[in-house]
């Protein structure tokens, strides 16, 4: 946080950024945690004999690549072949669970399905059934139409995408443009404190993890520290401060601080501030089996046109490789759609917006919709096991197809819409 911000921070926080400072881990000469490695964001995008170094596809991962594509073939062959059958569309591309996967976070919909006998993906999510008609409409529409054309993804796509996704659920001027302020992720509680392999993939991400105290931890450490009254200070008002509402966070800064609204921010940039100057640090884990809880912010406002720039002029070059074959498309994907979610270039919706580009990127390569495990994870999950753990997820939802068109060819079709199996709405415009 630079310029404006960090002079804020300095007149809200005065003496209390350098309990900060004292408190932070030792850093190597890099920048990067001790004991973590380093690894610099690419300023050129890879040429193709590059990316065939990079995701070499030997012949057992071209024998897996081949057995996937294959099978979503043949998938996609008999639901049409038994849609003249029974004379009315059946579409693998729209089968409530594996859709509802493809944007409803996994252990969410798991949680739903538990508890809820008929089956209505638009109810998860709120405002209903706003945010799921705007995610189904743009990923029918403009995604797919990118998908099946010889265009590569570019910024306008990813800007329009955005703003479609998030139509009437954010103002204007949050959506469908870069992200006009610097974005932090957290990971604050017990449930979700990383290891160091987890936190080391985020640093090859090029995202820089500050370890925290638990928040389970931070009142009691609060109260007891006496002898930091402003920290003390700090944690009673910065909760307050933030609301859902940037302007009346403002009003709150304008009155309770002093501040000059023309020089705030319109974020709620309350609770960040006091994340960074006054939460207790912590150590870093020293193995895999000691966790951290901590934060960390994602690359800079002015650095996201750059580094986006690189990853669509990539993406542009891996459709038009000649030694495709040699490069290992799954894991070249992955690795697309991790940085693109890390860079987090928009101000909402980036994981949706990540998750639309690695999929016009697996169409175009015959493979089928690639589903995730939980999308709160997916930078900080090592790149090893996310491969596995989205290729298991995968398989599993296209052996989910092939029971539902069993069941679609035995059951009645009209009973079959809230289970599973139902088909989502098709907004379009194709018809039922």
């Amino acid at each position: 946080m630079k310029g404006v911000a960090l002079s804020l921070i300095t007149a809200l926080l005065g003496s209390s950024a350098l309990y900060a400072q004292s408190h932070l881990p030792p850093r190597n000469s890099s920048g990067v945690s001790s004991g973590l490695t380093a690894s610099s964001s690419s300023t050129e995008a890879r040429d193709c004999a590059t990316l065939a170094k990079d995701f070499p596809a030997n012949d057992q991962t071209k024998s897996k690549l081949a057995k996937l594509r294959n099978r979503w073939k043949d998938i996609q062959a008999k639901y049409a072949e038994a849609s003249k059958r029974l004379g009315r569309k059946i579409d693998p591309a729209r089968v409530n669970d594996v859709v509802a996967r493809r944007f409803i976070n996994p252990p969410d919909w798991e949680a739903y399905l538990q508890t809820h006998p008929v089956v209505n993906p638009k109810e998860v999510y709120s405002p209903r059934p706003t945010v799921w008609e705007n995610w189904l409409r743009t990923a029918q529409g403009p995604v797919k139409t990118l998908a099946q054309s010889n265009d590569s993804v570019a910024l306008p796509h990813l800007l329009d995408w955005n703003q479609d996704a998030q139509m009437g659920v954010y103002g204007s001027p949050e959506v469908g443009v870069l992200k006009n302020h610097d974005n932090y992720g957290r990971n604050i509680l017990k449930r979700d404190a990383l290891n160091l392999s987890e936190i080391g993939s985020l640093e090859s991400l090029g995202l820089h993890f500050e370890p925290l105290i638990c928040q389970e931890d931070l009142p009691a450490l609060i109260k007891a520290d006496l002898s930091r009254p402003e920290c003390a200070e700090v944690y009673k008002n910065s909760e307050p401060l933030a609301t859902d509402d940037p302007t009346k966070t403002i009003a709150r800064l304008v009155v309770r601080k002093g501040i000059d609204a023309t020089q705030v921010s319109p974020d709620k940039m309350a609770k960040r501030w006091y994340w960074f100057a006054c939460w207790p640090r912590a150590a870093l884990p020293k193995n895999d089996t000691e966790r951290a809880c901590g934060m960390f912010k994602y690359p800079s406002v002015k650095d996201v046109p750059s580094r986006i720039s690189v990853i669509l002029a990539e993406a542009k070059t891996f459709q038009s490789c000649e030694n495709s074959a040699d490069i290992d498309s799954f894991g070249y994907i992955l690795d697309a759609q991790r940085r693109m979610v890390a860079l987090h270039p928009f101000n909402k919706g980036n994981g949706r917006v990540s998750r639309w580009f690695m999929d016009v990127l697996a169409e175009k390569t015959g493979l089928p919709a690639l589903i995730g495990v939980n999308m709160n994870t997916d930078v900080s999950t090592p790149m090893g096991d996310y491969t596995h753990e989205i290729q298991t997820a995968t398989e599993k939802s296209l052996e989910t197809l092939s029971t539902c068109l069993t069941r679609y060819e035995s059951e009645n079709f009209e009973g079959l819409q809230s289970s599973r199996c139902g088909m989502v709405d098709d907004l379009s415009g194709g018809g039922p």
